[in-house]
């Protein structure tokens, strides 16, 4: 198996995928990623037909190759039964002590965690989202439709937001881009900041022809280069609050 790691699985980017075999959303929670990044990353990686995907975190408190430090046991046990109620596999990075032993405290911690992984194997195995609602992520679309340079980092202000909201109320959802497959939803949420372009509104105006319902928020689905909505139907533009 193969996979190029680069520390984040850039949404809305299929050109990669040829190349790897599975996919691994690294994500230490107490490493610079925070929480938020790992539902995310597993809530896109899931509408990626046919690819395994493998959530990634450490045993290290803080980051990459601390040693000495150790994260707490139920730390390791709340990420990894996360990893698998998004659909993930799971592994638990160490490093190698450089006198050679493994340490026993850490692999007590890290068995502790997968003893309950052990458990709910037996429903893991090719899961498959039921998520009846769609985010279209901030992170998909090109600087211009968003008015943000947010390209380059790991956390996107938009789609933590509505993740967070969503995932309180125990809704589930996926995120999805502009080449995934929107038939199986419900609802499609346009978050914020997300500005359609001619091609963009005509996929989102055929999922409402469809049936579907759209929600925007903020100054959504407004044309690029106007304060007018790129969809049928839709009211006035009266500015946000």
């Amino acid at each position: 198996s193969i996979f190029f790691n680069g520390g984040h699985i850039q949404k809305g980017d299929h050109s990669f995928l040829k190349y790897v075999t599975h996919l691994e959303m690294e994500s230490l929670p107490t490493g610079g990623w925070g929480y938020d990044h790992f539902p995310l990353s597993a809530k896109y990686a899931i509408t990626l037909k046919d690819v395994e995907f493998v959530g990634m975190t450490g045993k290290f408190h803080t980051t990459w190759a601390e040693f000495g430090g150790f994260k707490h046991p139920n730390a390791l046990r709340y990420e990894c039964a996360a990893m698998l109620a998004y659909g993930a596999k799971c592994c638990i990075g160490d490093q190698l002590h450089p006198n050679g032993n493994p340490n026993k405290d850490t692999y007590n911690r890290i068995g502790a965690a997968y003893k309950e992984v052990k458990a709910k194997e037996p429903w893991c195995d090719g899961v498959q989202s039921c998520a009846e609602v769609a985010i279209l992520s901030e992170e998909t679309l090109p600087r211009e439709n968003t008015g943000g340079d947010h390209f380059g980092g790991r956390s996107f202000a938009v789609d933590t937001g509505v993740s967070r909201m969503l995932l309180e109320r125990q809704i589930l959802f996926d995120l999805v881009d502009f080449d995934s497959d929107w038939s199986s939803y419900r609802i499609l949420i346009l978050p914020d900041i997300i500005r359609l372009d001619e091609q963009a509104a005509d996929k989102v105006q055929a999922f409402l022809d469809k049936g579907g319902k759209v929600m925007l928020t903020g100054c959504s689905g407004l044309r690029m280069d106007s304060d007018e909505y790129a969809l049928e139907g839709v009211g006035a533009y009266h500015g946000t609050a």
